[in-house]
Order: C-alpha cells, then sequence, then structure tokens
C-alpha cells in the first residue's frame, strides 16, 4: 500500500511540474520574450516607474548603508540629470526617431535608456561596467532593452574598471579609487551574433574609452551607423588635438557630417557629434 501511495504522489507531482512548464512555456512565447545570454540581461520583469518623471522609490531594494546608492537616488541629483543626458547628446537632425535602433555606451543609472525608449526606439542596447550604477540601471531602463553589464572596448576579453566617488566617471584609464574586473564587447559583436543591423543612434559617454570602443568597429559596420553623440574626454588623451582629429577625420572619411561644441576653456572636454 505504501508503494502505490509514493507512486500516487511522484505521479502528481511530475503532472504539476509539467503543467507549471507548459503554462511558463506559453506565456514565454506569447511575451515575445527574449533568450536570455550569459552575456547580458533582458530585463523583462522589474518593477517600473509609474510616471517617468518620477522615480520610484528603491531604498527598500538596496542595503541601507550603502550610502553612495541613497545619494544616487536623491530626487533633485535624479532630475538634474535628467535634463543633462536629454540636451547632451542630442544636436539638431542628430537625435532619435521612432523605430530607431539605439546602442547607448555608458548607460549610468538608466536616465538615457528611458528617454530614448520615450522618443519613440524601437530597441536600446545600454552597456554599463559599473557595478554600483548597473544595479540601477538594472531597475530604471525600459524593460524591452538588452543591458550589458559590460564596457565597450577594443576586443572581447577584460579589463581593470576604477570606481569614481561621484555619479558617474569610472573609467578603464588607469585613474579612481578601488578597481576590479570587468568584460569587455566590442561594437562588431552586436553585429556579428545579429542583436543588431544598424545603429540609428549611438550614444556614447565612457570616461576616456572612446578610442578603445571604435578600435572595436570596423568601418563596415561604422557604415551601418546614422547617428552619434558623444563625449569625448580630450583631458584622458593628454588634451591631444590631432589624436582627436585624427578620429573625426576617420568619421567624415565614412561620409558622416562632425560638429564639435567646445565644453569650457581648458580644452578638457567636447561634444562630438556625426549624422548622415
Amino acid at each position: 500500500m505504501f508503494k502505490n501511495l509514493t507512486q500516487i504522489y511522484c505521479l502528481i507531482v511530475c503532472l504539476v511540474a509539467s503543467i507549471i512548464m507548459m503554462i511558463t512555456i506559453g506565456i514565454m512565447l506569447n511575451s515575445g520574450t527574449d533568450f536570455v545570454f550569459t552575456e547580458y540581461k533582458y530585463m523583462s520583469q522589474l518593477s517600473k516607474f509609474s510616471n517617468d518623471e518620477k522615480y520610484i522609490d528603491h531604498k527598500k531594494q538596496i542595503s541601507s548603508g550603502d550610502k553612495e546608492h541613497q545619494k544616487m537616488l536623491k530626487p533633485e541629483l535624479i532630475k538634474e540629470k535628467r535634463i543633462a543626458d536629454r540636451e547632451d547628446y542630442i544636436k539638431g537632425d542628430c537625435t532619435i526617431h521612432p523605430g530607431d535602433v539605439v546602442v547607448d555606451l555608458g548607460g549610468n543609472i538608466g536616465i538615457f535608456n528611458r528617454w530614448a525608449y520615450s522618443q519613440g526606439a524601437s530597441k536600446v542596447i545600454s552597456f554599463e561596467p559599473d557595478r554600483r550604477y548597473f544595479k540601477l540601471l538594472s531597475l530604471n531602463a525600459d524593460p524591452r532593452s538588452v543591458l550589458f553589464n559590460a564596457a565597450a572596448a577594443h576586443e572581447i576579453g577584460e579589463l581593470e574598471l576604477y570606481e569614481s566617488s561621484h555619479l558617474g566617471g569610472s573609467t578603464i584609464m588607469g585613474t579612481g579609487g578601488g578597481s576590479y574586473t570587468v568584460r569587455t564587447y566590442t561594437l562588431n559583436y552586436l553585429f556579428e551574433t545579429g542583436l543588431i543591423t544598424k545603429i540609428d543612434y549611438l550614444k556614447v559617454d565612457i570616461e576616456g574609452a572612446e578610442h578603445a570602443a571604435f578600435t572595436g568597429i570596423s568601418d563596415e559596420n561604422l557604415m551601418k551607423v546614422r547617428n552619434i553623440g558623444m563625449e569625448y574626454h580630450n583631458g584622458h588623451f593628454n588634451k591631444n588635438d590631432d589624436l582627436r582629429n585624427s578620429f573625426v577625420e576617420r568619421l567624415v572619411k565614412l561620409g558622416f557630417q562632425p560638429y564639435t561644441l567646445y565644453l569650457g576653456n581648458d580644452n578638457e572636454l567636447q561634444m562630438l557629434y556625426f549624422k548622415r
């Protein structure tokens, strides 16, 4: 008798497990959920903001002892950075249009990601190597996003990331506070794996890794990019104007129209815009 009961119990457990599996597969197929690869996370089940201008209180989801994260979530700081992120990377026709595929290098806490979708972007891929900011990016990003907890660089592999003490600023350029190893991918990788076939808008704010990132994309794939908005950290390259000019010249030869906006009077930082 005991043996029969055990068999019946096992049968019921298997039946329930099968039903749950079928329901799960059905939900995935109906919602069009992408596969979850080890390289990146498809953030489709996270709680989001009820209003795009008001960030929900994430303090319940973040350690109370993590003062850096608490500081990042101050409403006035979020509002200030939302405005800055919107204006810095847009110049005339060099902007985001409905249906655009956007690649966001330097995703930070997700402000630009959210704004890109609000402009009608069909797909946004964000890279953010800093583990502190990536936690917030994962919470803040639109659920359709593809997120890489990694840096864009000249090759697929690993690099040392040096943490900054303020909101943004972590770099692979060998300056800052503590450091740790992060994964790196190339822009070519996005094309080679079929994640994208084009980039309508490429946003770049990666604290001195600009040359590394563009070494990781061939001229052939650059021809598939339409607009670029970039924060160019000239100070990281000893304010070498010839190096910046050669960078611009490469894109001009590929048919881009450039525009340079100089910030401040110390030649430390510029905004570079490229459009076709």
